[in-house]
């Protein structure tokens, strides 16, 4: 009997494996998705109910991979090298979108753009991360590095770091950008106060900051677009 529901397993799991071959996953609902990728992981058992039970604890798709590890071995089924799986798709995905984005380091002629640099850097993160695109006087992106890393709230941004990464690159312009987790993407004065201080710590080696940009979920505000941020940006 074993044997027998090891061979129904097998022959569901290619059967679903074929048809995403063909014709991706577009087909598919959220824990069919989800069953599939958990075959590696766990063989030779009907993942689909753990699937639903992932998605039915945590509340929806995306949280199940952006939940602790910790939470998802509390799920009845789930394994570590499960647990390491899901937990690494967010950061594979970041990697991957970020590295075809990226690929003939393009020029960036406005904050559209930026976004677009920084935006795949941000997926599955739930803490407020600030990063730098540094770049030449033709705009050219010369790289985009990670300035901090704060709590689920905050994140500063570190002039020195800031100053260092401009030598380093022998940047002459720069863009800012940071997220925030709670979905808005309103700057605070926080916000406007750093902002102006690396403004001037820029000013001082030659380099000139373009924008701040503050990214969530829901896509992004340009601080320099915005009037009553614009003093940011001025002597």
């Amino acid at each position: 009997m074993e044997k027998e529901n090891k061979n129904i397993h097998a022959g569901h799991r290619q059967r679903m494996k074929d048809k995403a071959l063909k014709h991706g996953f577009e087909s598919f609902e959220n824990h069919e998705i989800l069953e599939m990728l958990l075959y590696p992981t766990i063989p030779q058992k009907d993942t689909n109910p753990l699937a639903h039970e992932l998605i039915n604890n945590f509340g929806s798709f995306h949280a199940v991979f952006e939940a602790d590890e910790s939470e998802l071995l509390k799920v009845k089924g789930m394994s570590k090298s499960a647990a390491f799986l899901l937990k690494s798709i967010p950061s594979v995905l970041s990697r991957y979108v970020a590295d075809r984005t990226n690929i003939d380091k393009p020029v960036v002629s406005s904050s559209d753009l930026a976004y677009e640099i920084v935006a795949p850097k941000y997926i599955g993160v739930k803490n407020e991360v600030s990063y730098i695109i540094l770049m030449n006087n033709a705009g050219k992106v010369i790289a985009c590095e990670a300035l901090s890393s704060g709590t689920v709230n905050a994140s500063l941004m570190p002039i020195r770091k800031v100053v260092e990464l401009c030598i380093k690159h022998n940047a002459t312009t720069v863009i800012l950008a940071h997220n925030h987790p709670s979905g808005k993407t309103t700057p605070s004065m926080d916000d406007f106060t750093a902002t102006k201080n690396i403004f001037k710590a820029l000013k001082s080696i030659g380099v000139e900051l373009i924008d701040h940009i503050i990214v969530s979920h829901n896509g992004y505000d340009s601080m320099r677009s915005m009037h009553q941020f614009e003093r940011a940006f001025m002597d």
